[in-house]
């Protein structure tokens, strides 16, 4: 991955991170790992993801291809 591919997903991933704050979210780091709390925000955070892409996170299979 060259760097300014990395450098975009990784502000991607911090915009993500600032809205869940800002919605009253958990993060997973707010949790000890392993956990079900842990769980359950690495799942949330995912699916902010996935839409943050344009996908469907309740869709039968995710075709990372079509993102």
């Amino acid at each position: 991955m060259d760097d300014a591919l990395r450098e975009r997903a990784r502000a991607f991933e911090d915009r993500i991170r600032v809205l869940r704050r800002k919605a009253g979210q958990a993060l997973p780091e707010d949790f000890e790992f392993g956990t079900p709390e842990f769980a359950a925000a690495e799942a949330g955070m995912l699916r902010d993801i996935i839409i943050g892409l344009g996908g469907d996170p309740d869709a039968a299979e995710l075709d990372l291809r079509s993102l």
